[in-house]
């Protein structure tokens, strides 16, 4: 089962009168249960793409599912749930609130939800037991190291038992020795409670423990490495991938309207569907023309 498939995903973001497009018709699949990087230049796209995927941020055009859920066509009140209950959160800054307990502030998200207090005692002593920190759970924030408190977070993220973790430079502020303590946690995490992870990182250390690392340049993604050992690499230009999902669309306008006319969906429908396909096309164009490439 996919965790995660994302379709011609494009995001624009305003800057007064100009337009600055960070996803340029993007197309991912993670798979249930697998741990995959997210790598490339600063202000290529990654981040964006994590924060839509965790529902922090919304689409310009596209389609987002998350365990066969739309993420696109949720309202406020439904992003607010999915947040708490599909998704943990661990960023660079770790977030942690400094006047409570490493215990308290892995214990704060199950409070919001309203999980009796006995229940919320025995998950966080799961957790620190998960990520090493049963000797410090009685300790604030400022009394532990960089390491310790990225732990902590991580231990946060899993309190309501989320099935995707999105990990946003997760090692960014770390040395290298509290990084390798952090990223071994991550996996631990994977593969023995079964939680598939997407980890934006610029560290290539840190890169190689997923089962995939994906280059993301200019808003798509431009490579792809398969997993350790069988050492295929998969990659393309970014003008040719361009050319291809242009393709790909015109072939689904074409089985739209074939659909149409054999009365397979109503008006209203296609129309929808017809403008978000032909809206992703006229951006993949105009990025062609900005590289100065004939189609």
């Amino acid at each position: 089962m996919m965790a995660v498939e994302v379709r011609d995903l494009v995001k624009i973001y305003s800057r007064g009168p100009l337009e600055v497009q960070a996803l340029r018709g993007l197309d991912l699949n993670v798979e249930e249960g697998s741990m995959v990087a997210l790598i490339g230049p600063s202000g290529s796209g990654k981040t964006t793409l994590l924060n839509i995927i965790g529902g922090l941020d919304k689409a310009s055009a596209g389609s987002v599912k998350v365990f066969g859920r739309e993420l696109t066509r949720l309202g406020p009140g439904k992003l607010v749930e999915y947040r708490r209950d599909t998704v943990g959160h661990v960023f660079q800054t770790m977030n942690l609130i400094p006047t409570l307990t490493a215990a308290e502030n892995i214990e704060l998200p199950m409070v919001a939800l309203g999980i009796s207090k006995e229940v919320r005692r025995s998950k966080v002593n799961e957790l620190v037991d998960v990520v090493g920190l049963g000797e410090r759970m009685g300790h604030k924030p400022g009394e532990l190291s960089g390491g310790e408190q990225q732990r902590v977070a991580l231990a946060a993220a899993l309190a309501n038992d989320p099935p995707l973790v999105l990990a946003d430079e997760p090692t960014g502020e770390l040395d290298t020795a509290n990084a390798r303590v952090v990223v071994e946690y991550l996996c631990r995490v994977n593969r023995e409670m079964g939680k598939t992870i997407l980890m934006v990182t610029h560290d290539p250390a840190v890169s190689r423990v997923a089962d995939r690392i994906l280059r993301i340049q200019d808003g798509v993604i431009v490579r792809d490495v398969a997993p350790v050992g069988e050492g295929v690499e998969v990659s393309m230009s970014y003008a040719d991938m361009l050319r291809r999902r242009i393709a790909e669309i015109d072939g689904q306008l074409g089985a739209l309207e074939v659909e149409f006319k054999e009365g397979m969906m109503t008006g209203d429908s296609y129309v929808e569907r017809q403008m978000g396909l032909k809206g992703t096309r006229a951006v993949l164009d105009e990025e062609l023309h900005r590289l100065g490439v004939v189609h």
